[in-house]
């Protein structure tokens, strides 16, 4: 099975980049399935992008910070990665792995 890897320290000391190396949705419909069960977490609602799965938005950031403790064996906190587009950042990888990810307000 594809994987990701994540890399600390990059882009910004203390941030993690994380990769994706094959089109692998496993991690990220498995946290989709844990924020659907109400899973505790220390992620805000989505600001400017949100990603939409079967008719529910959710937090790009929250969804990757959830998907990445099978990689890490932790969840990654809001201070340690970034919800941007860039390449290592949370949109940007979540639409790699072909999840429809949108900036908040467009149709």
């Amino acid at each position: 099975m594809a994987g990701w890897r994540i890399t600390w320290g990059t882009s910004e000391p203390g941030y993690a980049a994380i990769h994706s190396e094959g089109p692998d949705r496993e991690h990220v419909l498995k946290a989709l399935a844990e924020l659907d069960s109400g899973l505790a977490r220390p992620f805000g609602e989505p600001t400017g992008y949100e990603l939409v799965h079967e008719g529910k938005s959710y937090a790009p950031k929250a969804v990757i910070g959830i998907a990445a403790k099978n990689l890490a064996g932790r969840i990654l906190h809001p201070g340690e990665f970034s919800n941007g587009v860039a390449p290592g950042q949370a949109v940007f990888v979540l639409r790699q792995l072909g999840f429809n990810v949108v900036r908040m307000g467009d149709d």
